[in-house]
């Protein structure tokens, strides 16, 4: 990942994080980023459950009524 000249974006994020529209627009082309969304940065809290990364979502992108976005029926569980 190249992060901008002095970012204070992680060198490596971990496993869930997100690509933000602040962090990958280039406001010199006025556009976004090349090559697949390159910046990204940590999600600054534990996500467990649907609900907890249903409300990060809506914060994060601002979706008011997130709420609308029910649980899925399936479970979904990874082994690591």
């Amino acid at each position: 990942m190249r992060r901008p000249p002095g970012s204070a974006l992680p060198s490596r994020t971990e496993a869930t994080h997100v690509h933000s529209f602040e962090i990958n627009w280039d406001v010199v082309s006025e556009r976004m980023l090349k090559r697949n969304l390159p910046c990204a940065d940590n999600v600054p809290q534990p996500l467990e459950t649907f609900e907890e990364a249903r409300a990060y979502v809506g914060a994060a992108f601002r979706i008011n009524n997130i709420d609308v976005v029910e649980r899925p029926e399936w479970v979904y569980e990874l082994d690591l």
